[in-house]
């Protein structure tokens, strides 16, 4: 805490809350440990102190990342870093701080005019070559929470040794305060940090189009689009304008950039509550399709009319339905590329695994995390072989490689899309997926997170683990373990990770792991069977086993979530 008291200026937004914690004695909170380094970046509560997010917090990671880029990569022939930021309070504050960071040690910085989506950082870093990307986000975190990602050359998250090594080189920054930067003017003034022009939206924008399967300009698809204060408007309704998508309806409520997020209670397209605005508008004028993204749109959800309802689409749901889309057009088209290869994750659902056979499309699965995805597309092409689309079922998509995280954007163009392609035959997209169902199986999964305590440690994620893998097997007549692979050992070619997976009777299977960004710990169900009843009769069964079986984990779960 000294640092703190010897260096904060009382002219400090901060100095207030570092004064009546002081006065309280309150302060193990706030400086009993530091915001841990991890899963491609920094995520936290924003506030006074070590453990929580603030410029002190935004200066040690810049410092941090410049010695890793110094040492890794000597002989650059340019210095530069593409850094954008989302709605969120003090997204745009920490962007300037870590810029006039970078500035100083003669890095150029690539800012945006205004708020951007992680999609399109993600493609700037691509676009201007350049050696890192920062976006500053937690995503669909709470309002009182902030973040900074990393990215490597290629666009994507670094990867878990990365991760370290920068994480390495924090640790040996003493504070943030000691750390030097150039003021914000002056590095605008020298040029060292340069703003990102209309050229590059656009460029982005033409990469989005190009993805398009349907070149007619006038869709009949009447959806609602809200953005849920995030930042996705700007882009979104250039593109389905651009598409032809004029029927698009948008929740102008939610279109304002509130880092509050104060209409919903959750700015994640994964949770139903989160399109209660939206629907009121698809009822109101007559919609088919309700589309949300994240704050930093890389995550996207959907709800359909079916009957005279609107249905919530699962991330799975949603992408088996992308995927046999995809090659059901490119199929008509003449356009399915050679060595097509599926990437998805090892919690992400098993439809696709039988659309993919039929039609000799190669599935590499990944660890949880779009960066392994990206690691994925890397290895993909380096075979020769042709990335055509990849997906996790926390609602994140990606067609084309030119952005190499999960774009909602992306994803909202193929979602009106396909859409679209399936009214004009008379369907729905509830209608296509019970059709994908009764032709592959019926595979149900679903997803649960337990909240934890914030001081949960990762001894006690080994506990579980241990206990998991050392059951031989289950006291239950109807219940068999048939398989379980422990991925702390590293084995199949994955790193090793928190996660352990066990099958039950062959073809149902459970996933337990800790969230590389909040204090949960998720689960992860999946059945199938060949009649809807039986395998919702399945999952019921395996959910009410699996919960009972680890009630007895030396965990305190707090608080459950669906």
């Amino acid at each position: 805490m000294m640092p703190w008291k010897r260096h904060l200026p009382k002219t400090d937004d901060l100095y207030p809350e570092l004064k009546q914690i002081e006065d309280k004695r309150e302060t193990k909170e706030f400086f009993n440990g530091k915001l841990t380094f991890g899963t491609a970046g920094i995520r936290g509560k924003m506030g006074v102190g070590t453990n929580r997010l603030n410029k002190d917090t935004v200066r040690k990671v810049m410092q941090g990342l410049i010695i890793h880029l110094n040492a890794n990569y000597p002989n650059m022939e340019q210095k530069k870093v593409v850094i954008a930021y989302d709605t969120r309070h003090n997204s745009k504050q920490f962007a300037q701080e870590a810029a006039c960071v970078l500035a100083y040690s003669g890095y150029s910085v690539y800012l945006p005019p205004t708020v951007k989506p992680t999609p399109y950082l993600s493609f700037v870093v691509r676009y201007l070559k350049a050696n890192a990307g920062i976006m500053i986000t937690a995503s669909h975190n709470p309002p009182e929470y902030n973040g900074i990602k990393v990215y490597s050359k290629d666009g994507g998250q670094i990867l878990p040794e990365e991760t370290r090594q920068i994480s390495d080189k924090i640790a040996k920054v003493e504070h943030g305060f000691s750390v030097k930067l150039v003021s914000y003017d002056k590095a605008v003034q020298m040029g060292k940090i340069q703003f990102l022009s209309e050229k590059v939206d656009q460029a982005y924008i033409r990469s989005v189009l190009s993805l398009s399967h349907d070149d007619t300009h006038s869709k009949s698809l009447k959806v609602v689009y809200t953005p849920l204060h995030g930042s996705g408007t700007e882009l979104i309704k250039t593109v389905l304008k651009k598409a032809g998508y004029d029927q698009t309806i948008y929740v102008a409520e939610q279109e304002t950039l509130d880092p509050k997020f104060s209409t919903v209670t959750s700015p994640n397209p994964e949770d139903k509550s989160s399109f209660a605005l939206g629907l009121k508008y698809a009822q109101a004028e007559g919609a088919e399709l309700i589309i949300a993204t994240d704050p930093d749109v890389d995550r996207v959800g959907v709800m359909v009319k079916e009957g005279g309802k609107f249905i919530h689409l699962t991330g799975n749901e949603l992408g088996a339905l992308l995927f046999n889309y995809l090659i059901q057009r490119k199929i008509e088209l003449n356009r399915l590329p050679k060595e097509p290869v599926l990437i998805k994750t090892i919690v992400s659902t098993d439809l696709v695994n039988p659309i993919a056979a039929k039609n000799e499309i190669k599935i590499v699965q990944k660890l949880t995390g779009f960066k392994y995805i990206n690691e994925g597309i890397n290895q993909v092409l380096e075979r020769y072989e042709t990335f055509f689309f990849g997906f996790e079922e926390s609602c994140g998509y990606l067609v084309g490689d030119f952005v190499r995280d999960k774009d909602a954007i992306q994803a909202t163009l193929m979602i009106c899309e396909m859409a679209e392609y399936y009214k004009s035959m008379g369907k729905t997209l509830i209608q296509v997926l019970n059709e994908l169902y009764k032709e592959y199986g019926y595979y149900l999964t679903e997803t649960m997170s337990y909240s934890v305590d914030e001081l949960f440690d990762k001894g006690q994620i080994e506990d579980i683990i241990d206990y998991l893998c050392s059951i031989k097997q289950l006291s239950s007549n109807y219940f068999r373990i048939t398989k379980k692979i422990d991925y702390r050992r590293g084995i199949d070619g994955f790193p090793k990770a928190d996660v352990v997976k066990i099958w039950i009777n062959g073809d149902s299977w459970f996933v337990l792991r800790p969230s590389g960004t909040e204090p949960k710990i998720k689960l992860y169900l999946s059945v199938v069977d060949k009649k809807k009843e039986d395998a919702i009769r399945k999952m019921e069964e395996l959910r009410d086993f699996v919960l009972s079986f680890l009630s007895i984990l030396p965990v305190n779960f707090t608080n459950k979530e669906k």
